[in-house]
């Protein structure tokens, strides 16, 4: 299953489905009824140290949005704490993003919008393997 950020959505060829952080079930529950055992998540980066269009394995996040969106959620997701340690997929050439939410941080190594919180869902619904992927788009 392919997710996007609405950010990342006009690069990837064939979203599923597009987060919207307003709209966190009605993710949830398109994902779960597809219950699928691998994802791809796909989300913009911005560094000009590497070519437009350019494509990264994400091998762990650092979530700076302010927000998680289990909070407040955990009745709906049955859950009272995951372990998001070894969410993602690893690649030898794989990087760490930095969750930013709405704006990218520039200033930080490979910067995305909202790429972790859709990881933290796919975790919470027992997703098996995710895989990560950042697009550089330099405007």
């Amino acid at each position: 299953m392919i997710l996007c950020t609405k950010e990342a959505r006009s690069l990837v060829g064939g979203c599923d489905e597009v987060y919207n952080p307003k709209h966190i079930e009605m993710f949830a529950e398109k994902i779960n009824s597809n219950k699928p055992k691998e994802v791809t998540i796909y989300d913009i980066t911005n560094t000009d140290k590497q070519k437009h269009l350019s494509k990264f394995y994400v091998n762990d996040h650092v979530n700076r949005t302010g927000s998680n969106p289990l909070i407040g959620k955990q009745k709906y997701f049955d859950i009272d704490f995951i372990d998001i340690k070894k969410t993602y997929k690893t690649h030898p050439s794989g990087v760490i993003t930095f969750c930013c939410g709405k704006e990218l941080n520039k200033s930080l190594p490979f910067p995305s919008h909202y790429l972790c919180h859709i990881a933290i869902v796919c975790k919470a619904l027992k997703v098996e393997s995710i895989t990560g992927i950042l697009i550089n788009f330099i405007k």
